[in-house]
């Protein structure tokens, strides 16, 4: 019985190994394409070379962000990520997610973050934990007009709340969200929520997204410093 419980488990983790392996080739497939046509369309004269290599560029920071993305969650997988831990006040952590995704909002999405005045420590990785960021990046694509950042504090943990004011999430995707290489209704697939639930996680922290009564929230919980 034994036996036959351990070859099951080594089967179902190969078939995983195949799909995750399958969708990250999907994902790199489609930036190298892209970077192929327009370098071909280059060598055929047929492209403005400005243009073309603007489109090059995007698209190997597309593609080296997923190889990163992927090299991460894979570390995580084998238990070899390691977090290199220091007291951090977190609300530095969200300005500086602020400012990156500042460029991108400046088509008029305001960001308002809402902080406590006093210093919210927390024990983290700061490297790790500024993929948070991701989500900001997501909820500037998604809002209207505004994209809210709450932080509260209490003796044992600090939750922050991420909130925009567009469509909100579809019912079908909220329980896939974190999935990996999930592609929900907006057409988007990738990594980048699986491996933020998975930083958060290594965290001792909790993330889950709902349907607030404007737009989608995420709401991330870590404990705080003691």
């Amino acid at each position: 019985l034994l036996g036959f419980r351990f070859g099951r488990d080594i089967e179902k983790e190969a078939e995983r190994q195949q799909i995750f392996f399958q969708n990250a080739s999907h994902e790199l497939k489609t930036p190298l394409m892209a970077i192929q046509g327009y370098a071909e369309g280059i060598q055929a004269g047929v492209m403005d070379i400005g243009s073309a290599a603007e489109v090059i560029l995007v698209e190997s920071d597309r593609m080296t962000e997923l190889v990163d993305e992927l090299l991460d969650i894979s570390k995580i997988d084998m238990g070899r990520q390691r977090l290199a831990l220091s007291e951090t006040d977190i609300r530095e952590l969200l300005y500086d997610g602020i400012r990156a995704v500042e460029p991108i909002a400046a088509g008029g999405i305001a960001i308002v973050p809402d902080f406590p005045d006093e210093p919210v420590m927390v024990s983290c990785d700061d490297i790790q934990l500024r993929r948070v960021a991701n989500i900001l990046s997501n909820g500037v694509r998604y809002a209207r007009s505004e994209l809210r950042l709450t932080c509260r504090a209490d003796k044992r943990h600090v939750t922050i709340r991420i909130q925009d004011d567009g469509d909100g999430i579809a019912e079908e995707d909220i329980p896939h969200i974190f999935d990996r290489f999930y592609m929900g209704r907006s057409g988007k697939s990738g990594i980048g929520l699986a491996l933020t639930r998975e930083i958060i996680h290594l965290h001792r922290g909790t993330i889950h997204a709902y349907n607030g009564e404007t737009g989608a929230v995420f709401e991330i919980s870590i404990p705080v410093s003691r």
